[in-house]
């Protein structure tokens, strides 16, 4: 990237489903509903698999397709140092589409500029 280039980047939160693992597993860990969109009543999302490596999610479509995600799940602080590892020393952290960090928060943006 060249010197004054913008990185954004959105970061679901896995620490908060790390930390709740049994709740997401059992389908009682749920997020706000206001930045996760599968469609109104036509997708179910659920964990199938969380471990430190990996989180994988199943998408159920009520017509009966499936789809799945997997990722890794950055640990809480981890974007943020490999971003800082990067060479972007310019970052600013939001929760929700607000400025700071909130450990409640669905999703993490951050925007880095080199």
């Amino acid at each position: 990237m060249k010197p004054g280039g913008v990185l954004l980047i959105d970061e679901r939160n896995y620490q908060r489903i790390l930390d709740n693992r049994d709740a997401a597993l059992k389908g009682e860990l749920h997020s706000s509903g206001k930045y996760l969109y599968t469609g109104i009543n036509n997708v179910r999302a659920g964990f199938l698999s969380i471990t430190d490596d990996g989180i994988l999610v199943q998408y159920a479509h009520k017509n009966g397709k499936k789809a799945y995600y997997y990722g890794h799940p950055f640990k809480k602080g981890e974007m943020l140092e490999l971003l800082k590892e990067a060479g972007f020393s310019n970052i600013e952290q939001y929760s929700d589409y607000e400025p700071g960090e909130n450990p409640e928060a669905d999703f993490y943006q951050y925007v880095c500029i080199k």
